[in-house]
């Protein structure tokens, strides 16, 4: 092809002591870019190397003096331009508002990029490959969420891991049969020995998939490992530029990207400014998932501790306490609920020694609850008026929510009758283990008895 970059009939200027004519500046740059556009869509030439060979010697020749990064911009923008690009929103016309879809709801969003972002060594990759299982098993829920129901096909760009490595990983979670072969649902794992970029090449590879491999999913893994090195640093906007132009190339399909990047040295509370590098990246992507370890909690005999909250465009942000155990599995709890639990242990531990042998022995009768009456029978309360100290100590767990009481009235005696409860206990399944209240004196039996707000002695009370 003759890639005619000038036209003899622009306007011209001076080019110096040699008294050649060039057009405009404004007409010379407009006459490269349309070089880089015909040199993107020449199937002749073969990669960036030789395009920006032919670049700079216009560039040159051109006297326009763009250096090496400007005329790759160049290149990126051309190829934006090419291939298939879903139409802007445009004024008067119908605007379709299709629903949010979710591969694992308000977890992963499809056809957007996720980010998640974790220290080293957190388990984002054993994360995202468990999620993968889930769906290719048809698993109706993971972390008592609900998953998509389609089975996607998978390509992973996994330049941060040994072959073995994957396969080990993939093995344990089911995506390697007993024959050691690997599920056809994931088309392609590219690995640290036989590695794959987000450059010009991968891009188009990429996008090739994408048309056969409709709602696919393809996992980046790590961001540093599979982007191209092009001298472009982690903190300049333009490292993201391959990235963008992945998703612009891979939208029309509806494909899904999840792209695994590093933290920062120190962890934050937000996966925005979490996120090494650049703003842009963060900035660039839909949905933001941060893994990070739970400091208060992070090792124990069922496995490791974590944290994962959400950043999204489509719906409020998440967070959710995650326990991945030795096995790999992984279960979720809410931040609300799992702090009620570690308020309700340091309350426990810090009961006195009386207190204690009460809590225990309230944890002991469940749903059929304790009286003060039956807490003296078993604990040895010194000092005499035995009950007294019991009830005491009842209405103490009371008043650090860690008990609940409920009063009961007896029709054979006219008085009422006050059982304690472990407060973690719901008050339906007091009820359903027959904790309503009693209408005779046998169903009274062994349950304290008060009348006029005093207690009855033993010659008073009918029992």
């Amino acid at each position: 092809m003759n890639h005619q970059a000038i036209d003899a009939g622009t306007t011209c200027v001076s080019s110096g002591a040699s008294g050649a004519s060039l057009p405009a500046h404004g007409k010379r740059m407009s006459a490269l870019r349309e070089l880089a556009v015909s040199l993107i869509n020449d199937q002749v030439i073969p990669s960036d190397i030789d395009r920006l060979s032919i670049l700079r010697k216009q560039n040159e020749e051109l006297k326009l003096k763009l250096n090496e990064r400007e005329l790759q911009k160049l290149l990126w923008e051309a190829r934006r331009l090419d291939g298939e690009r879903p139409m802007p929103l445009m004024g008067g016309c119908e605007i379709l508002l299709p629903s949010t879809e979710w591969w694992l709801d308000e977890i992963i969003q499809a056809g957007v990029i996720n980010l998640l972002v974790a220290m080293p060594k957190t388990g984002k990759t054993r994360f995202v490959i468990r999620i993968i299982k889930a769906l290719l098993h048809d698993e109706k829920h993971f972390l008592e969420r609900s998953l998509n129901w389609k089975k996607p096909s998978i390509l992973i760009l996994g330049n941060d891991q040994t072959a073995r490595e994957w396969a080990v990983l993939l093995r344990g979670n089911g995506l390697i049969d007993e024959n050691l072969v690997l599920t056809e649902k994931i088309s392609t794992i590219f690995c640290k020995e036989s590695p794959e970029y987000v450059d010009d090449q991968g891009v188009a590879r990429i996008h090739g998939w994408a048309k056969y491999n409709v709602g696919g999913i393809v996992l980046i893994d790590s961001l540093a490992t599979c982007m191209p090195s092009n001298g472009v640093s982690e903190n300049d906007p333009e490292f993201v530029q391959p990235l963008a132009l992945l998703q612009e190339k891979v939208a029309p399909y509806g494909v899904t990207i999840i792209v695994i990047h590093h933290t920062s040295k120190t962890e934050s509370s937000k996966g925005v400014v979490a996120s090494r590098g650049t703003s842009a990246l963060p900035a660039l992507c839909s949905q933001i998932l941060y893994l990070r370890h739970d400091e208060e909690d992070y090792l124990d005999e069922n496995g490791k501790k974590l944290i994962l909250t959400t950043e999204s465009r489509a719906a409020q942000s998440v967070e959710l306490y995650l326990t991945m155990d030795k096995k790999g599995e992984w279960s979720a709890k809410s931040s609300d609920t799992l702090r009620k639990e570690r308020q309700h242990k340091k309350t426990v531990d810090k009961l006195n020694s009386r207190q204690r042998q009460a809590y225990e022995q309230l944890v002991v009768s469940a749903t059929e609850g304790i009286t003060a009456k039956g807490l003296a029978m078993i604990v040895n309360f010194d000092g005499g008026d035995e009950e007294r100290k019991a009830r005491a100590s009842l209405e103490q767990l009371v008043k650090f929510k860690l008990a609940i009481k409920k009063d009961f009235s007896y029709q054979g005696c006219g008085g009422r009758g006050v059982v304690f409860y472990d407060a973690t206990i719901k008050d339906v399944l007091i009820l359903k283990a027959g904790g309503e209240a009693p209408e005779d004196e046998e169903a009274a039996e062994g349950v304290e008895i008060l009348s006029n707000g005093s207690i009855p002695d033993e010659e008073v009370c009918p029992f």
